[in-house]
């Protein structure tokens, strides 16, 4: 028997978190692990947990390859790591068997029905299995019936709810045999059965994917393989009516993808297809796509509509003429494309007609488009434009940042008390402060706290600003004036910042913001409460330091101790930080 890699506690932390570590070695210290045995390099045994569980452990040359369980968790769980620590603690308690297929090669014909009998009483389950073709050597290339397949497929949806929790990637489970038919057929070259099978698999799931119940991506992973395989097939097959079908399958299968919203299923199908097809295949590709645009309206599925596009256009890249590519582009939404081609062939006018009638998102994504072109001007009258029809921020953002770029800075602080007085910022006050004339900053400094001060919400910018312009003593009495302790009226980080700021001059005044932000941490009543709060009375213990004044800190952590003697939480975070 082959010889498993050396097997270590550590080896067996590595494969998991120290909660799952640390109940696995409870379970296999209370015996949890039943049955367990070895065969060849894998281990397997059930775990005694809520029900009993078939746990199961593959090994490789270089160590653990694959854990499963059948368990929620569905691998690296702690009934896994019970399974490796039985096995690194007690070997000689494992049962050496054969590898299961060298067991039934020695049982007799009569035996495997019996046993399968017995099985499928056991697991009825398993009954749909006995109708799905046996896949040998040399294929009799007899077409495949596609209702054997679906009844296997559905067998596992029909029988449990939509919602049941406890059947973890079952509908996989399902899909899984039957892919494992699809690539032995890929194996003995029958193609046709092959790109059969793999198309009612992904027929199957992906007209039926919202009712089943995909906890753990098994049904991605199952899309994908189908995905794989037609692929693989496509690259072989000669058959003119066969690779018609792998790619109707294949287009199928992305347009499901880009319907969904580009769920990753379909990644890189275009890419084979466009690598893969003849001409003429191409053409077939570009009208099954042109037959599905219509369900793609403008609007809401824009997205969906420019990767059709982008597919379109790679189909037909040594085909189409300018105004082929022109058309497509409008199409699709390829703005990009479009006004790119359109300023090359030096049609400005209408690449501005085009640009013009984007929203601002999309206006904003063709700048290196004009840029390219060394249409940097235009660009600029068009996001001009566009911005004093909507007033939208992020043109506003861009004509600001323009501006700066080209050191106009009348036109930059423009552009920044426009955007200020829509979103007020600390950062937009420095940059105005930075761009303003000194003679005109005293105004114009009036002009945005008056406005800042009948913002709803901006409370904390304002004292921010006052910190800012060295206003200290406004600031202070400002967030001393809270109402009540724990007055969210301020933030608690504005209220520390500030006493940041007066720490030096006003030491008293810091040390009593930071007494209130200490008090209101410690009426939350939770231990990370605590913690931040120990911050906050180490923060004082320095400035009592600084000023030579230990009597009063003295005092004032005595009276904290005195007055929360019934919170030993509180007192454990005061020891952890010395106070």
């Amino acid at each position: 028997m082959a010889t498993l890699p050396i097997l270590t506690e550590s080896t067996i932390r590595a494969i998991t978190d120290s909660g799952s570590f640390s109940r696995g070695r409870d379970y296999f210290q209370s015996g949890q692990i039943i049955n367990p045995r070895r065969q060849g390099l894998k281990l397997q045994a059930q775990a005694m947990g809520s029900e009993l569980y078939r746990t199961e452990v593959t090994f490789d040359e270089h160590g653990i390859s694959r854990t499963n369980c059948s368990c929620p968790v569905a691998s690296n769980c702690k009934h896994v790591v019970a399974l490796l620590l039985t096995y690194l603690h007690t070997p000689t308690s494992f049962k050496e068997v054969s590898e299961t297929r060298t067991v039934l090669e020695e049982r007799t014909q009569t035996q495997l029905i019996e046993m399968i009998l017995k099985m499928i009483a056991l697991h009825p389950d398993l009954e749909t299995l006995v109708d799905l073709p046996i896949v040998v050597e040399a294929s009799t290339k007899t077409k495949v019936d596609p209702q054997t397949l679906l009844r296997q497929l559905r067998g596992g949806q029909r029988r449990r709810g939509r919602y049941d929790y406890d059947d973890y990637g079952n509908n996989y489970e399902q899909a899984e045999p039957v892919i494992d038919i699809a690539d032995q057929f890929v194996e003995v070259a029958d193609w046709g059965n092959a790109i059969l099978t793999y198309t009612t698999v992904a027929d199957e799931l992906t007209q039926n994917y919202e009712e089943y119940s995909d906890h753990e991506g098994g049904l991605g992973d199952a899309l994908s393989r189908c995905i794989d395989g037609l692929v693989a097939c496509l690259d072989k097959i000669k058959d003119s009516k066969e690779r018609i079908a792998a790619l109707h399958a294949l287009c199928d299968s992305d347009l499901w993808d880009v319907e969904q919203g580009g769920i990753g299923e379909g990644d890189g199908v275009d890419d084979a297809i466009v690598a893969a097809a003849s001409a003429e295949e191409k053409a077939s590709v570009v009208q099954w796509i042109n037959a599905a645009l219509p369900g793609f309206s403008r609007g809401v599925t824009d997205w969906r509509r420019q990767a059709l596009g982008q597919f379109l256009l790679a189909l037909q890249m040594d085909t189409l003429d300018d105004e082929g590519f022109l058309e497509i582009s409008r199409q699709t939404g390829r703005y990009r494309e479009l006004i790119d081609r359109l300023l090359t062939l030096g049609r400005i006018q209408e690449a501005n007609e085009e640009a013009a009638e984007l929203a601002a998102h999309d206006l904003l994504m063709v700048d290196d488009v004009f840029q390219s072109h060394q249409q940097a001007q235009r660009y600029e009258g068009l996001v001009y434009d566009s911005w004093q029809k909507s007033k939208d921020y992020r043109l506003a953002n861009w004509l600001k940042q323009s501006a700066a770029r080209q050191k106009d800075n009348e036109k930059t602080l423009q552009f920044a008390q426009i955007l200020f007085n829509e979103r007020p910022s600390l950062e937009l006050y420095r940059e105005m402060k930075q761009l303003a004339k000194s003679e005109n900053w005293q105004t114009l400094r009036t002009k945005l706290c008056e406005h800042v001060s009948v913002q709803r919400g901006m409370n904390d910018l304002t004292v921010r600003i006052w910190l800012e312009d060295g206003e200290f003593e406004k600031a202070i009495q400002t967030v001393s004036s809270a109402r009540k302790v724990g007055d969210f009226y301020y933030s608690d980080h504005l209220k520390s910042d500030v006493a940041t700021a007066v720490e030096a001059t006003q030491p008293q005044a810091a040390i009593a913001t930071l007494s209130q932000l200490a008090q209101a941490q410690i009426g939350a009543r939770n231990r990370p409460s605590y913690a931040v709060a120990a911050t906050y009375l180490s923060r004082i213990k320095r400035i009592y330091e600084r000023i030579s004044d230990v009597n009063s800190w003295q005092q004032l952590i005595s009276g904290i101790r005195s007055q929360y003697k019934n919170l030993p939480a509180l007192h454990d975070e005061l020891r952890k930080s010395r106070l």
